[in-house]
């Protein structure tokens, strides 16, 4: 009798041991796979940031600058703007690219 006992308990503990390795498995595929879920939303929240509309108060803002110098960036410096009629729009991901390129220096303005 004791041999059909420990024979049944190892017959348990290996389904149990599968089982457990089965979940381990599944476990770390999930994980990846969050994983990857955080780099796309990472990804696409900077996307649609960078395609932001801004005011011109708020593209003061963003720059940490006046709006003599944001008007004066765009007049003289040529920054990326929307014009319609009389309001002035910025497009944050242009506004930023255009930093990147080197045309003005915003710490001497």
């Amino acid at each position: 009798m004791w041999p059909v006992k420990a024979r049944e308990a190892m017959d348990t503990f290996k389904v149990l041991s599968d089982l457990f390795n089965e979940y381990q498995s599944m476990l770390h595929e999930a994980t990846i796979e969050l994983r990857h879920a955080r780099n796309r939303e990472k990804q696409l929240r900077e996307e649609m940031d960078a395609k932001t509309l801004m005011s011109e108060e708020d593209a003061c803002r963003h720059l940490k600058k006046t709006p003599r110098s944001i008007r004066y960036c765009r007049e003289a410096k040529n920054m990326p703007h929307i014009r319609k009629e009389a309001e002035i729009w910025y497009i944050k991901g242009d506004i930023d690219a255009w930093l990147k390129k080197g045309s003005v220096n915003m710490h001497k303005l």
